[in-house]
């Protein structure tokens, strides 16, 4: 792991799309550290899925997976995204519930 974040977003329509807007949030953090291989994780598979996918997104989302689409796809030598199950992620877990609890945006922290 190189970098993670937390913070509170707020005006949200579900799961899907605060899940969607923190990946693409890691993989522009990622790209302006000058990474240039990313394996993006998540314990949402939705996401995974749609990220994945050749077809396009029909969701509430659809804007935001595009955009994490292109943006993967022109700012990466080579780009994954894999489901990472949320028990065998706790750190990611207690990263969203500082979130939950957080009056401020997004922060990072190096790890």
């Amino acid at each position: 792991m190189v970098l993670s974040g937390w913070g509170r977003l707020n005006h949200l329509l579900n799961a899907f799309q605060a899940e969607t807007i923190a990946c693409l949030q890691g993989v522009q953090a990622a790209s302006s550290l000058g990474i240039g291989r990313l394996i993006l994780e998540t314990d949402a598979l939705k996401v995974k899925q749609a990220v994945m996918s050749e077809m396009q997104d029909l969701s509430s989302a659809e804007g935001l997976v595009e955009e994490l689409k292109f943006f993967t796809s022109t700012n990466f030598i080579s780009f994954e995204c894999v489901h990472i199950p949320r028990s065998c992620n706790r750190a990611a877990h207690v990263l969203a519930a500082l979130g939950v609890g957080s009056t401020e945006g997004a922060e990072q922290c190096s790890g």
